[in-house]
């Protein structure tokens, strides 16, 4: 099975995190949500070999986002290797977003 969990970030004025898990043997094809932008960077990626060849590296990182990360296009398509798990984040673009206008629910 494939597991996908999307965090807003919209409460809290922070970034979007989606998180997928490929429990299953083979490849999977997975279809990117919109979300609330432009699209994803990957923060991290167990079919690396090494955390080294990507993704954050640090708490700075994790705040900043470097230039250097993967990007990824909502509404793309990704596959995902089997016994996998990828963590995206929405595109730092993505934070222009006028949060005093969102719409919120009580």
């Amino acid at each position: 099975r494939v597991f996908q969990m999307l965090r807003s970030g919209t409460p809290t004025r922070s970034r979007d995190a989606l998180i997928i898990v490929n429990g299953t043997t083979t490849d999977r094809h997975i279809l990117l949500p919109r979300a609330r932008g432009l699209g994803w960077v990957v923060a991290m990626d167990t079919a690396w070999t090494s955390p080294s060849e990507g993704g954050v590296q640090s708490l700075e990182d994790a705040e900043t986002l470097p230039a250097s990360l993967q990007t990824l296009a909502a509404d793309s398509t990704i596959s995902l290797e089997p016994l996998s798990m990828m963590v995206l984040l929405s595109h730092p673009a993505d934070d222009v977003l006028d949060y005093e206008s969102a719409s919120t629910v009580d």
